[in-house]
């Protein structure tokens, strides 16, 4: 009975942290530091990030870059208006590669309040997807159009660039962003769509950031054996860490982060 609460226990602590993380294992981002070059950008050409990766390691199983940037958007009146308040809320867009997660099968988009699946398989250039919480703060509809300013800093010079996209569905998302993404106003369209935005010819083949998922999955995370697990881990990333550049490039470890909250549920399990 000890045994099986132990494992049910852990079990479902090992849950928890893969919804919190969104099934991140680690998060490859540009590290900035004093005296670095000016035009040093956090948007990087993320093909040798990944070559580098399948040359030293073979723990990592999905590896998916993604490219984040701020915007701003204008508030609705109502859901069944057109008419704007003429207030502006910030936003996340975050830019993924539909096609290549749609073939890893990494997380998915579901319908708010009732958790079935929503297919949501690609958006085409000018359209996007909402979140359903950010939604009900600027209150728009699906088929509607969103005028979307967007906003990056590559190296020294700043990006703006306004559009206007129509709305192809409003979502909420199973392991497809950490948890604290809900709280990030985030509005969702293909990367390729970002590419065209700000131009093929700088930013095709860049992200923000790369995702790693371990081959081993849940079963790397033992919450009655934490050290174990955190030197396993940090065994991996630092392996990847040397490779590609220690003070080129920061990798965060999600899980771990949220692992490191468990000092008091282990205690249960001891």
């Amino acid at each position: 009975v000890i045994l099986f609460l132990n494992d049910s226990i852990s079990s479902s602590y090992v849950d928890y942290l893969t919804i919190e993380a969104g099934n991140q294992d680690a998060i490859i981002t540009v590290r900035h530091y004093t005296g670095e070059p000016e035009n040093r950008s956090s948007y990087f050409k993320f093909d040798p990030i990944l070559d580098t990766i399948e040359n030293v390691s073979t723990r990592f199983k999905d590896k998916i870059p993604r490219m984040d940037l701020s915007g701003t958007v204008n508030v609705s009146k109502a859901f069944t208006t057109t008419e704007l308040t003429g207030e502006e809320e910030w936003s996340m867009i975050s830019a993924v590669n539909f096609t290549l997660e749609n073939n890893l099968k990494f997380g998915s988009f579901v319908y708010p309040n009732n958790n079935s699946l929503l297919n949501l398989d690609g958006l085409p250039m000018d359209h996007c997807a909402i979140y359903y919480e950010f939604n009900n703060i600027i209150r728009y509809s699906v088929n509607d159009t969103i005028e979307i300013k967007m906003r990056l800093r590559h190296g020294n010079v700043n990006y703006t660039v306004t559009k206007n996209l129509t709305i192809d569905a409003i979502f909420d998302f199973n392991l497809k962003w950490p948890n604290d993404y809900r709280n990030r106003h985030l509005i969702v369209v293909d990367i390729n769509t970002i590419y065209q935005y700000f131009g093929y010819e700088e930013f095709s083949g860049r992200c923000s950031q790369i995702i790693l998922t371990f081959k081993e999955g849940r079963s790397i995370y033992d919450i009655s054996n934490l050290e174990g697990t955190k030197s396993t881990v940090k065994a991996i990333a630092s392996d990847i860490q040397v490779a590609i550049g220690i003070k080129e490039y920061n990798i965060d470890l999600p899980k771990l982060r949220v692992l490191g909250n468990a000092e008091f549920v282990s205690v249960l399990i001891v």
